[in-house]
C-alpha cells in the first residue's frame, strides 16, 4: 500500500515507544495514561491503515466489475443491433411480399372489372342488335 512520508515518519516515531510499552507490560509494570494513548494511537493508525487497504480493494473490485459490466453491456448492445438488423431485413422482405400481393390483387381485380364491363357492354350490344 502507498504511504505518505508523514505516515511513515509517525510510525517510525511510534514503534520504539510502543516496543518500550510492550516490554513494560510484559514485565508486569504499571502503564501510564501516555502509554495507553500511544497504544491507542498505534491501534487506530493500524485500523485506519487496514480500512484504507480494504477501501483500495473495494475500489479495485468496483473498477473490475465496471469493466466486466461494460464488456457484457457492449456485447448485448452488439447482439441487439444484429437482431435489429435481422428484423429490419425480414420486415423489408415481408413488406415486399405484401406489396407484390397487393399489386397482383389489384391487377387481378382490374382484369375482372374490365372483363366484366366488356362482357356487359358486349351483352347489351347484342341485345340492342337483336331487339332493334
Amino acid at each position: 500500500m502507498y504511504k505518505t512520508n508523514i505516515e511513515s515518519s509517525i510510525m517510525e516515531l511510534l514503534e520504539p515507544k510502543v516496543k518500550e510499552i510492550q516490554d513494560k507490560f510484559s514485565k508486569g509494570e504499571k502503564l501510564g495514561l501516555q502509554d495507553f494513548n500511544l497504544l491507542l494511537l498505534k491501534t487506530q493508525y493500524n485500523h485506519i491503515n487496514h480500512l484504507d487497504q480494504k477501501l483500495d480493494e473495494v475500489v479495485a473490485d468496483v473498477a473490475s466489475l465496471r469493466g466486466e459490466f461494460n464488456d457484457k453491456f457492449n456485447g448485448l448492445r452488439g447482439e441487439f443491433q444484429l437482431l435489429e438488423t435481422r428484423i429490419n431485413g425480414r420486415l423489408d422482405v415481408f413488406e415486399q411480399k405484401i406489396e407484390t400481393n397487393i399489386n397482383k390483387t389489384i391487377i387481378k381485380n382490374m382484369a375482372w372489372t374490365i372483363g366484366s364491363i366488356t362482357f356487359i357492354i358486349a351483352f347489351l350490344k347484342i341485345i340492342d342488335i337483336i331487339f332493334k
